[in-house]
């Protein structure tokens, strides 16, 4: 009897530890929030992704070590401190210093966006090699401002590094990529990509395997809404494509 009283009280005080911590992740400088940055709990290998407002939550007990990470930052580690369960914390991240020595890297292969894009660039260099006029010129100034021709060109600049981000971000969030990890087809498929949308800024500094784990937990994200709109009996758009054949 003894040692199941002692037994019960051990349980008690384990779950009077467990926790959920929530928090929001910001920019110490900018103040924005940090989308995707990779939150572990090191004592449980339990992690989670920042959200599109830089929220979070993740399970665990008090005295645990949660590691926060995003490329490009200097990788913070914080303890969970006991009686904080169903606070929303604010946490910051400084960006990592630039200051970095030089190193000659030789890549051995480009890949299909870097041909594409070098081929795009070669065949529209003089266009793009156009530089705006600042108000030391102010006779170029001015008659940039009042061309047709040279507004064009501008125009034409600014579309040419939207597509080239555009390009970019597509040959790292791929279908294949997601199908082979998720299983989806389809118009399932597109609908997935174009719900859970990457932004190039994350596509140029996230590492294969941060891409493959952004991935997965958005798929469960979207599994977890799917299901509920099944629950609800909400028609789901997946199959919309076979509806209107």
């Amino acid at each position: 009897m003894r040692c199941s009283f002692i037994l019960i009280l051990l349980l008690l005080v384990l779950n009077a530890e467990a926790a959920v911590w929530r928090g929001t992740l910001t920019d110490a400088d900018s103040k924005q929030p940090i989308q995707g940055a990779t939150i572990t709990n090191t004592a449980s290998t339990l992690f989670v992704l920042t959200d599109e407002r830089g929220q979070f939550n993740i399970e665990g007990n008090a005295g645990d070590k949660v590691t926060f990470y995003c490329p490009g930052y200097r990788t913070e580690t914080h303890v969970i401190i006991p009686g904080l369960d169903g606070i929303r914390l604010n946490f910051a991240m400084r960006l990592a210093s630039r200051e970095l020595q030089e190193v000659v890297i030789k890549q051995k292969y480009k890949t299909q966006y870097q041909i594409d894009s070098a081929e795009r660039r070669a065949e529209h260099s003089r266009t793009l090699a156009r530089k705006k006029s600042n108000i030391a010129s102010p006779v170029s100034f001015l008659a940039e401002r009042t061309s047709r021709r040279q507004k064009a060109i501008f125009r034409f600049q600014k579309d040419f590094a939207r597509l080239e981000e555009e390009q970019f971000t597509d040959s790292r969030y791929t279908p294949e990529l997601v199908s082979a990890l998720t299983s989806l087809s389809g118009d399932t498929l597109a609908y997935f990509m174009n719900h859970y949308k990457m932004s190039y800024d994350y596509a140029r500094s996230v590492t294969p395997l941060e891409l493959k784990m952004w991935v997965m937990y958005n798929y469960k994200d979207f599994v977890r809404q799917t299901d509920s709109l099944r629950k609800l009996k909400i028609p789901y758009e997946q199959n919309s494509g076979e509806n209107k054949r």
